[in-house]
């Protein structure tokens, strides 16, 4: 096998790993709150989406940093 193929492929699937991990991701839904009242229901699951929403995206940068920086050291 040719020598610039060790190289090349690795390094290829390290730029692809980086430019797919730099898209973002569709999150899943957060539970729906057991709230009856309309307003409280409403007021809760707002909260809930918010605190969902904000756990997924300090994940995601956190992983997008991280990998980014293992592909350069790869690199």
């Amino acid at each position: 096998m040719n020598p610039i193929f060790i190289i090349a492929i690795p390094l290829g699937l390290v730029i692809l790993g980086m430019i797919l991990n730099s898209w973002d991701l569709g999150y899943n839904q957060p539970p729906s709150s057991a709230e009856q009242d309309p307003l409280k229901k409403l007021t809760a699951e707002k909260e809930s989406y918010r605190k969902f929403f904000e756990l997924q995206r300090s994940r995601s940068l956190k992983r997008q940093k991280r990998i980014g920086q293992y592909g350069w050291l790869v690199m």
